[in-house]
């Protein structure tokens, strides 16, 4: 009941919880253990979703387990570092979002690999702010509807062309250069492509003849481009190329945007499963 008096504890050799609750408290109570006593064994054993595990558990089995909240799984994560696996086939998971803030650079390409091969059935991905280089591999999640990818070292986007459903589009600042993949996508209705500052071909976005919005500045487009770009594009598309700022104070996150403001709500609250049952509760009209 009182898991910060664990404190006080700072000769300890041993710590042992068994058979117990997942929660802040055991969170609490397990890091003063463990800093306050670096070499002391730490033993714990719960249950999660009803499946037991203990700290020498090495491969979580949740398979079609219909899970409401992710969150006594995070905490799982953090009470069982040996806990490599977990599967997690038919658990109706559709929304991640790495939560990433600006300038922090929690991943890379090479340890966010496991997801692009695994999540087969996510429709919405955030990986912003994540220092990813490579995105070989997301060719795999053939159902994303909204995708992003901002702040990141991404130069090669040539696997989106096989994400056929893709409707949601953010890949500010990259280094993108070649944007003749996305002609691959039919459904393509929001694209914020700003500071890709070498962009080779922009007016190939003609092609995409679904588009709603798209903001394009800092791209050092010539006015020939700009020019190609408006008269090509959608005669109703929202077409931004001198805005200062990729997504705030532009009306690119914009409350007034009914479908921008849904797919925000989902990454901030993608942990709790049972508020999004399916992707399709997504608005994906303005009206």
């Amino acid at each position: 009941d009182d898991a910060h008096a664990v404190r006080f504890f700072t000769a300890l050799n041993q710590f042992t919880a068994s058979d117990t609750v997942i929660d802040d408290a055991l969170l609490t109570a397990v890091s003063y253990a463990s800093q306050n006593n670096p070499d002391a064994e730490i033993f714990c054993s719960a249950s999660v979703y009803g499946v037991p595990l203990d700290s020498s558990t090495e491969l979580l089995d949740l398979n079609d387990i219909y899970i409401r909240s992710l969150d006594p799984l995070c905490k799982a994560l953090e009470l069982f570092p040996k806990l490599r696996t977990v599967e997690m086939c038919g658990c109706d998971i559709q929304v991640f979002s790495t939560l990433a803030a600006d300038n922090r650079r929690p991943g890379n390409s090479s340890n966010l690999a496991p997801l692009f091969r695994y999540c087969t059935e996510l429709r919405a991905l955030d990986l912003g702010h994540m220092a990813i280089n490579d995105i070989s591999e997301i060719r795999n999640l053939k159902h994303l509807h909204t995708l992003i990818l901002a702040d990141n070292y991404i130069s090669d986007i040539s696997p989106l062309a096989d994400l056929k459903e893709l409707v949601y589009l953010e890949l500010f600042f990259n280094s993108i250069k070649d944007v003749s993949p996305l002609l691959e996508l039919p459904n393509l209705l929001d694209l914020n492509l700003c500071y890709n500052r070498h962009l080779t071909n922009p007016t190939v976005l003609t092609g995409c003849k679904k588009l709603e919005r798209l903001y394009i500045s800092n791209c050092g487009l010539t006015r020939d481009q700009i020019a190609s770009l408006r008269e090509g594009i959608p005669e109703n598309c929202i077409f931004n190329y001198t805005c200062s700022n990729a997504v705030w104070h532009n009306g690119w996150r914009s409350e007034e945007n009914v479908r921008n403001t849904k797919i925000r709500e989902a990454f901030r609250n993608w942990r709790m499963v049972e508020s999004y049952p399916s992707w399709d509760n997504i608005i994906y009209k303005n009206t």
